[in-house]
């Protein structure tokens, strides 16, 4: 069932069993997995099928430190997400991206990336990104003769999750689809140890109320963390934010430009050549990339990093 928030009286109250907030790749991922279980989940999306200006400008917001793009042009606010816009390149985590570093200050992760193996898998079907594989091969002397190594990624065709699996949600009999609503605020039980309700709100301004037994955050790091932020009429820190960590460790991927590579070398692998993102290819498949060796990162104390022929690198 599809809903259009806008056609709902003010103030009503909606129940289910399951509460996913946000339909973008995570939202949706999860949406999927639980279509026609036996117990009732409402996904809830801020903007429409369609993109709307009015609806992604409420992504605004004031950046301070380090230079970050707009906020509003960092995602995308409607049903399917960011996917609607990405490239579809694709690679898990490294084993030492979990590891506690010594050069590295806060490093170290409670989870190891085994433990991810089954889910990236899973991921891989909804992404349509073909076998869980990044192993690269056989590898080139003329690589590892020059400190790097060859890593894969994989690219999506890229799926549009908007696109791809609406009609599947839609037709699930327990699942209610709901449009154009935004999440403002998490209520809290007197005590503060519980969820009791989620209150959305319209751009037109009519609000209504969600309660449910479990609640899903899936609407991006940055939303979730204002959101948990925001609501601290029980807690004067926010949801979950008796240590003051919520929000503190954001985490990006820069780009930097690190040169052009001129006068190619006879017999250098054309598979590091084929990648072009200005050429709007689809269906790329695997694509190779130079890489930093794990020994050389300890050796060095470096980051984890590639580099792709036709744009800049990872870091």
């Amino acid at each position: 069932m599809l809903i259009d928030a806008r056609s709902l009286p003010t103030n009503q109250i909606l129940e289910t069993d399951v509460c996913i907030i946000g339909a973008g790749a995570a939202g949706i991922s999860v949406a999927a997995e639980l279509a026609n279980a036996p117990f009732r989940v409402l996904l809830v999306e801020s903007g429409g099928t369609e993109f709307r200006h009015r609806t992604q400008l409420l992504y605004r917001g004031e950046n301070s430190g380090r230079p970050y793009p707009p906020l509003e042009f960092t995602k995308r606010r409607q049903f399917g997400g960011t996917t609607k816009t990405w490239f579809g390149r694709c690679r898990p985590l490294d084993e030492i991206d979990f590891e506690e570093r010594s050069w590295l200050p806060h490093s170290g992760w409670p989870i190891v990336k085994k433990d991810l193996d089954p889910y990236y898998a899973r991921a891989h079907a909804l992404c349509e990104l073909g076998a869980y594989d990044y192993q690269a091969g056989q590898s080139d002397s003329m690589i590892e003769s020059s400190g790097l190594e060859t890593k894969v990624f994989r690219f999506s065709p890229p799926t549009d999750f908007g696109q791809t699996y609406l009609d599947s949600l839609h037709q699930a009999a327990n699942i209610r689809l709901i449009l154009q609503a935004n999440a403002i605020k998490i209520a809290l039980d007197p005590e503060g140890r519980q969820v009791s309700s989620i209150e959305c709100k319209t751009i037109a301004k009519n609000k209504f109320s969600i309660r449910a037994k479990i609640f899903i955050l899936a609407a991006s790091a940055l939303e979730i963390t204002r959101m948990l932020l925001v609501s601290n009429d029980v807690h004067a820190n926010g949801v979950g934010n008796q240590y003051d960590l919520v929000g503190r460790y954001f985490m990006e991927h820069p780009h930097v430009f690190s040169g052009t590579l001129v006068d190619i070398p006879a017999g250098f692998p054309p598979q590091f050549l084929k990648l072009n993102y200005e050429a709007k290819q689809k269906n790329l498949g695997v694509v190779h990339a130079l890489g930093i060796p794990e020994s050389r990162m300890r050796k060095e104390k470096l980051l984890n990093g590639s580099l792709v022929s036709g744009q800049s690198a990872d870091i």
